[in-house]
């Protein structure tokens, strides 16, 4: 069995409804998964951002805290394929 699967759909389906900790808890599960699965987190990332744009806050969160330890994680979902439409982020 994939452990990246089972960790993936724990963390998308929280049990407390706390966005910052479990956005941090699935940002602390991915990042470890990152060296194995990094095509699949990306395309899983960029089919959620383009699938449910109203939620786009909530990725570009979760992208920026991987981005934290994984310097070019942020890069990479920018120029990811298909391209994705980030317009609800105000950088400053």
């Amino acid at each position: 069995m994939n452990p990246f699967n089972s960790n993936i759909d724990f963390c998308i389906r929280p049990q407390n409804t706390n966005l910052e900790s479990n956005l941090e808890g699935l940002a602390s599960v991915l990042e470890g998964d990152l060296g194995t699965f990094r095509a699949k987190v990306l395309r899983i990332l960029t089919d959620c951002a383009i699938k449910l744009p109203e939620k786009c806050t909530v990725y570009s969160t979760l992208v920026g805290l991987l981005n934290v330890k994984n310097y070019n994680f942020g890069g990479e979902v920018m120029i990811g394929r298909p391209p994705i439409n980030f317009s609800c982020i105000t950088f400053i």
